[in-house]
């Protein structure tokens, strides 16, 4: 169960920061993925709503003892290094409303670099 949870909390992990890496892939690959990769993350928001505002991927690997103070309990355990520093720089406490403000951010710019990749990068070649 522990190399599920690893392989599960990997696969997470690379979903996120997707919106980066494809920065570093030869364009003709990522036409190939893009399509997916947007709707994806365009669907993303509705599976936390059909489950009580956590990500089903969480919510998998989610152990008996976890704790986490939030529904992004993957946010808290990966994330809280880039997460912790940009809310005290808005003077915001650890707290579940503010982790998920902070995941919300997170989220939108990667929409952002998406959509600036679709077009501005990618312009040129048909995706």
């Amino acid at each position: 169960m522990n190399l599920l949870n690893n392989l599960i909390d990997g696969l997470h992990f690379v979903f996120i920061l997707v919106p980066i890496i494809i920065y570093l892939i030869p364009i003709n690959i990522v036409k190939i993925f893009f399509k997916f990769i947007l709707l994806a993350f365009i669907l993303n928001p509705l599976t936390w709503q059909l489950s009580n505002n956590e990500c089903i991927m969480t919510k998998m690997t989610k152990s008996k003892n976890d704790k986490s103070i939030s529904n992004s309990g993957f946010s808290e355990k990966y994330f809280a290094w880039l997460y912790k520093p940009i809310l005290m720089m808005f003077n915001k406490e650890w707290t579940s409303e503010n982790i998920n403000l902070a995941v919300m951010a997170h989220y939108a710019i990667n929409l952002l670099l998406l959509w600036i990749y679709l077009f501005y990068i990618a312009k040129e070649q048909t995706l």
